[in-house]
């Protein structure tokens, strides 16, 4: 397909930066997150389970995206009602850590670019 450009998150394919699990150091609102995943994971556990600080903590100090998503399941067991409140703004914080990834990664920049106005797929398998 021309106008695609597939990638995985554990491939050693240069498409794999695309992913939200790839290594990408950043910082938002002051906090050091290694890949979007994290960042996401985080936000999702502070904002829909807030009490629950040995999860909360477990996600901050995780070594990887892969580690953060296992824990991102003990996050959607526990938050009930707060998982509306969490839709409401879950848009702009991926937007937001995403630009983050992409402002202070200059490799995953420039791949980026790369890609012009072709479709962005990633091909994990479910």
């Amino acid at each position: 397909m021309d106008g695609v450009v597939g990638f995985l998150s554990n491939s050693r394919h240069d498409g794999r930066i695309l992913s939200n699990m790839a290594e990408s150091p950043m910082r938002v609102n002051g906090l050091p997150f290694n890949c979007v995943e994290k960042g996401y994971t985080h936000c999702r556990a502070v904002l829909t389970c807030p009490e629950e600080h040995e999860v909360i903590a477990k996600i901050f100090h995780a070594a990887d995206g892969k580690e953060c998503k296992s824990l991102s399941h003990v996050v959607k067991h526990k938050n009930g009602r707060n998982e509306e409140k969490f839709k409401t703004c879950s848009e702009s914080i991926m937007t937001s850590l995403v630009y983050s990834k992409f402002a202070g990664n200059q490799d995953a920049y420039m791949f980026l670019m790369s890609t012009g106005n072709k479709t962005l797929v990633e091909a994990n398998p479910s």
